[in-house]
């Protein structure tokens, strides 16, 4: 099992703007990975696809279609992009962030 924290802060001032918790878990039953985050009291359980470099998920919000993917870049930086999706539609950026190891 992982156990990953998430926080972000304001560039400028240095504020928490978000702050998320999730696990990520390997069922061997299925041979599937879930995921599960929680944020402002809210939770969501979903499948984790794991591809070359990074790892997918997403889920359904009434007729939208959410989807997150997280690659690890050349500079071994974490970059995750979310994208929505109504209908037929094409997907609409909505997210876009770039993960550095503090040391």
């Amino acid at each position: 099992m992982l156990l990953i924290e998430g926080t972000g802060r304001n560039p400028d001032t240095g504020d928490v703007m978000f702050n998320a918790l999730a696990t990520i878990a390997y069922d061997e039953a299925a041979k599937v990975y879930h995921f599960r985050a929680y944020n402002d009291g809210r939770y969501l359980d979903t499948e984790l696809k794991v591809p070359e470099n990074g790892f997918e998920w997403g889920f359904k919000a009434g007729p939208a279609d959410v989807r997150f993917v997280m690659r690890l870049n050349d500079k071994g930086e974490w970059v995750e992009t979310g994208d929505v999706k109504f209908g037929d539609s094409p997907p609409q950026r909505t997210f876009e962030m770039t993960l550095r190891k503090q040391t």
